[in-house]
């Protein structure tokens, strides 16, 4: 997802904001650094990821970038992609496990009874809340995390 924040700093100094909170990339780096984030900074662009992790295991956004000079200050373009990467095929997924538990609850309240129907419902229901839970937090909530950082460091 792309945005586009407006600073009053000049390029440079937006270069030298965000290279100060960033450390170079390397593994030991990634798990010890000391910074905001680690990745390469240079005058013109930037790609960078955050030091923390939301889900365990996963690696945090990715945050590429590029640093525009205005009359007034630089625009900063920055583009994030989230750990799912796109969210369309979590939410396909969601989408047919919920129906594929829809058609075999309705399947199970003719043949079974409504109480069997109910569980296979809560189960597909609970399977669909887990896919959203997912997405937002492999997804969603780094990119906002990212703009407030970002929002900070350009003020």
């Amino acid at each position: 997802m792309q945005y586009i924040i407006h600073s009053p700093q000049s390029p440079i100094e937006c270069y030298m904001s965000l290279d100060i909170v960033t450390d170079p990339n390397s593994l030991l780096v990634r798990h010890t650094g000391n910074g905001m984030f680690y990745g390469e900074v240079t005058k013109e662009r930037f790609s960078v990821r955050p030091h923390s992790t939301i889900i365990k295991g996963m690696p945090p956004p990715l945050i590429n970038g590029q640093f525009k000079p205005t009359d007034n200050g630089t625009d900063i373009i920055i583009d994030i992609e989230g750990i799912t990467g796109s969210p369309m095929p979590l939410i396909l997924a969601g989408g047919f496990l919920l129906l594929g538990g829809g058609i075999n609850s309705v399947h199970a309240l003719i043949n079974e009874g409504w109480e069997s129907a109910l569980m296979k419902m809560l189960t597909a229901a609970a399977v669909g809340a887990l896919c959203l839970v997912f997405l937002y937090f492999g997804h969603v909530r780094p990119q906002r995390k990212a703009m407030r950082v970002f929002n900070e460091i350009f003020e």
